[in-house]
Order: C-alpha cells, then structure tokens, then sequence
C-alpha cells in the first residue's frame, strides 16, 4: 500500500479512455500500483486487452492484482439516464444515494486498500465525469487512514 510520512493511504483512479493497454499499464508501474478495483457494473470493452479475462491475465502476468467489484458500478438505470439526458449533477447525486445506501460497498473497496497500492479503475479519461470519483470520495471522507485520492 501507499503510505505517506504520516502513515495514511493514498487511492488512485484511472479512466483507460484513450490509452492502449500498454500504456495503461506503463501508467500504474510508474506510479507503483498493485492492485486494480475494477469499478465498472460490466467489465466488457471494445478497447483491445480491457474486458475483464485479458485485463486481468495482463495484469496479473506484469504483477498486478485484480478484483472486479460490480457492486460499486454505476447501476444501469444511472447510466441509462445519464446518457439520455447528459445531466452530470443528477447522474452523481443518484450514485452517491446508491452508494450511501449500500455503503457496505465502500467498506469491502477500504478493507482491499488496507492491503495493497491500489487504483480505482473504470473507462472515462475525466474523473469528473466517472462514478469512481464518488467511490474515491466516499473512501477519502468516511475511512480512516485514507488521506489523499490521486487521479491518474
């Protein structure tokens, strides 16, 4: 895990939009991740090397722990309605009463980043613009030990 002086935790976040997979794995070596909280509902992709089996075979073959955690994805009723009206606001004020109301989700995220360097992932480039940031957020305001969130 990623420690500062003080001893608290630092979480990172990466949207793959963008990057190719080597790339995306260049970027967590850099930054000396070990495992990746898949956030994504569904981890299916177009992008080459980012659906769930080959993601993970490639992690796991440069070293990098992996762990699906559907539960923190964006329900699909979210994101249905996200996409048909591109209201950002509503989209993140329904997923943090999602979360809020499931917050087992984020206790189960805190306990895996307890144990290694870790790094939220899901598809947009834009923090701002992806759910991991409120997983990043709840973790950052209700967990102790957590004291910086890092977007990468």
């Amino acid at each position: 895990m990623t420690k500062q002086g003080d001893g608290k935790i630092v979480v990172y976040t990466i949207g793959y939009e963008g990057m190719d997979i080597d790339e995306f794995i260049r970027t967590l070596k850099i930054n000396g991740i070990e495992q990746i909280l898949d956030v994504r509902e569904i981890p299916i992709s177009r992008k080459v090397g980012f659906s769930k089996s080959k993601l993970e075979s490639r992690l796991v073959s440069d070293g990098i722990r992996y762990i699906h955690m559907k539960e923190l994805g964006s329900p699909k009723e979210i994101r249905e309605k996200l996409h048909a009206t591109h209201d950002y606001k509503e989209f993140f004020d329904s997923y943090r009463y999602y979360i809020g109301s499931n917050f087992s989700y984020i206790q189960d995220a805190w306990e895996r980043v307890l144990e290694y360097c870790t790094c939220l992932m899901c598809f947009e480039k834009k923090p701002e613009e992806c759910h991991r940031s409120v997983v990043a957020e709840y973790l950052l305001t209700t967990m102790p030990l957590i004291s910086e969130v890092r977007h990468l």
